[in-house]
């Protein structure tokens, strides 16, 4: 069989098929870098990142001209975290200058894998320019744009997005997202059809959905906001897998981890400093805060700490509770020493320290206390009803936030977080764990970003009081937000929904949370 054939395998889905005849390929002729290649594209599909990246290392040495080799290596460099190596790789593609658009988006992926925003702004740049009328593309520029601050330029690209496939669903929750809805200018009737069309069922329906919640909360009607939101919710509720009892399980053997005050063993390094807690509670903007020091470098959400959890304790699920009470038993000091020359990794500028703002790290706080004992973690806390509103109307991907499907399940998923968050608070050390109030922050932010600064120990500077003004990527939901000065807008937010959100408060009072 030809190469041809081995694509055409590919295109159809067939992979195992597609593979033996690539094997068959590089046997007959193993000058043939286009076997290699499709291989490694191959291998990276079914998510054998080791095996792609063998693959596209031979596809690079036979095809040295040939900018997709170097795409997909770099590609498989940063699914296997060796972002350093990715970044060199995916510039010679760029010198390389690819002349079709689907290498330039691939390119632009490859880039904001490894935090290069910029550079992922151009690629996409080029991919428009070529196919102006890919939809996808606008998509993806206009993500590259949120993230490097340029708000108005990223809506324009959403709005192109729109223009290219009026039915192209993630960017209208992506514009929504980004740029206010009012009376005069939205796009609720469309969102309406679309939401029907789709038949509220699939990631479709809950992503329109979604924007049909922002779209209404912003024009004032509450009411039908939250009925959306149950129906987006509905829409992918059955696809994932919520349970108490093994969230319970997970939250204890998260407590167990950690059950004293020790600074005895693990990594001694001072770099890093966590910002936790749950999502939409606050991070991001105290992340601002302290990236903003010019000692500080902003590593983003890094996955790393909870990979290596699941590779010291070498478990199928690193959130699990299994895994948990493996990682307890590992070298927690080599675990550390890994960490922090993984995170090093991701930061251009030559900072003395470096924050690691992934929010669902509070589980993994006694970890880090052990591996890292002179790390710093700051634990956001919000108002539990806003934080479980927050957190049920935002479209959360991951099985990790399987919770926020339903409202209820979310305000029990807060009770186990108030009660583990208490934990670390009687058993981590106070100069290494902090609780940080969201309401406080925005309701006087020269005093709490002082205390903010000390605690991560830092001596103080006057830009963390702009946070706004801090011009570092910023790769969430928080993207557009974070760019205004802080205020108080978000304080209460909860009880707009009226009666509709009482079922949650009912759990928060049986839990002894409220009154």
């Amino acid at each position: 069989m030809t190469y041809q054939q081995a694509e055409l395998l590919f295109a159809s889905g067939e992979l195992d098929r597609s593979f033996e005849v690539c094997q068959t390929g590089i046997k007959a002729d193993g000058a043939d870098g286009r076997f290699f290649l499709l291989a490694a594209r191959i291998a990276s599909r079914k998510g054998q990142h080791r095996i792609a990246g063998e693959f596209a290392a031979h596809a690079v040495l036979r095809l040295p001209q040939y900018p997709l080799a170097y795409v997909y290596l770099a590609k498989c460099y940063a699914d296997l975290g060796r972002v350093s190596e990715a970044r060199v790789v995916a510039e010679r593609a760029l010198i390389l200058e690819p002349t079709d658009a689907p290498t330039w988006d691939l390119l632009g992926f490859v880039f904001t894998r490894v935090d290069h925003y910029d550079r992922a702004r151009d690629a996409f740049q080029k991919a428009v320019a070529i196919a102006p009328g890919q939809a996808q593309y606008w998509l993806n520029l206009g993500a590259a744009l949120a993230v490097l601050g340029d708000i108005d330029g990223a809506a324009r690209a959403y709005e192109t997005c729109i223009e290219c496939d009026p039915d192209f669903t993630p960017a209208y929750l992506s514009l929504v997202n980004l740029r206010k809805q009012t009376p005069e200018r939205n796009y609720v009737a469309k969102l309406e059809s679309l939401f029907n069309r789709l038949g509220k069922d699939g990631e479709e329906a809950a992503q329109i959905g979604h924007a049909l919640v922002r779209s209404y909360e912003e024009i004032g009607q509450y009411e039908l906001a939250l009925a959306a939101l149950g129906f987006a919710k509905r829409a992918m509720k059955d696809k994932v897998s919520f349970s108490t009892d093994q969230t319970r399980a997970i939250f204890a053997a998260s407590a167990a981890t950690s059950s004293g005050k020790s600074h005895a063993g693990g990594h001694p390094t001072t770099a890093p400093i966590f910002v936790v807690g749950l999502p939409r509670s606050g991070t991001t903007l105290v992340e601002r805060i302290i990236s903003a020091h010019p000692d500080v470098a902003s590593a983003g959400e890094l996955p790393t700490f909870p990979a290596l959890i699941h590779k010291h304790a070498n478990v199928t699920i690193s959130y699990s509770s299994e895994a948990f009470q493996a990682a307890a038993k590992a070298d927690l000091a080599v675990l550390g020493r890994e960490y922090e020359d993984a995170a090093r990794q991701r930061i251009s500028s030559g900072a003395a320290r470096f924050v690691d703002k992934l929010p669902l790290n509070f589980l993994y706080s006694g970890l880090i206390n052990r591996a890292l004992p002179n790390a710093r973690i700051l634990c956001l806390r919000r108002d539990p009803m806003d934080s479980i509103v927050g957190n049920y109307r935002q479209f959360l991907g991951g099985s990790a936030y399987a919770y926020s499907y339903d409202l209820e399940d979310t305000a029990r998923y807060f009770v186990f977080f108030d009660r583990l968050v208490a934990h670390w608070r009687e058993n981590l050390p106070a100069d290494g764990f902090t609780e940080v109030g969201y309401e406080d922050l925005v309701s006087d932010p020269d005093t709490m970003s002082r205390k903010i600064v000390a605690f991560c120990g830092l001596p103080w500077n006057e830009a963390c009081l702009q946070p706004h003004e801090n011009d570092a990527p910023v790769a969430t939901l928080s993207s557009a937000q974070v760019r205004e000065p802080i205020n108080t807008k978000s304080v209460g937010r909860w009880r707009r929904y009226g009666a509709g959100v009482e079922p949650a408060r009912r759990i928060l009072v049986e839990a002894g949370i409220l009154r």
